[in-house]
């Protein structure tokens, strides 16, 4: 019987401990406020490849590439 005992207290101390490392693991967490960073919301405007084609856009006169 009191072998059965100190089975079941330790089973219910190590799932309080368990408890309170999962508790203090998700406290550390840093809370998000915004998930995307702010510049990935401007790479349309100001990324390469967009810049690259408002260039292009604004040329007066293309000239075609030959390809041999």
């Amino acid at each position: 019987m009191s072998e059965e005992l100190v089975l079941s207290g330790v089973l219910v101390l190590s799932k309080v401990i368990k408890k309170e490392l999962i508790r203090r693991q998700n406290a550390k967490r840093k809370k998000r406020k915004v998930w995307v960073k702010p510049w990935v919301g401007r790479r349309t405007e100001y990324g390469a490849s967009h810049t690259l084609l408002k260039e292009l856009k604004n040329e007066k006169t293309i000239q075609p590439i030959e390809i041999c």
